[in-house]
């Protein structure tokens, strides 16, 4: 199921078609970007507040061991 394929939105995008408005490509996937990068600030936090600070220190060298490889 898409969001274009919704009840509500198909008005809005035959309104669209008659007055002959295309989006850019780029434009559609500006909200993709959006919500990635919430989502990887919000996995940092929660990161951030579950793990103690020497946990944080072990997967911090973890990842950048790995980063080296």
């Amino acid at each position: 199921h898409c969001w274009w394929e919704c009840k509500m939105v198909q008005p809005l995008w035959k309104a669209a078609w008659q007055l002959g408005i295309v989006i850019p490509p780029a434009m559609s996937l500006l909200p993709r970007i959006a919500f990635a990068i919430l989502g990887l600030f919000l996995f940092q936090m929660n990161f951030w507040i579950v793990f103690s600070r020497s946990m944080k220190y072990a997967a911090g060298i973890s990842i950048g061991i790995a980063l080296n490889l």
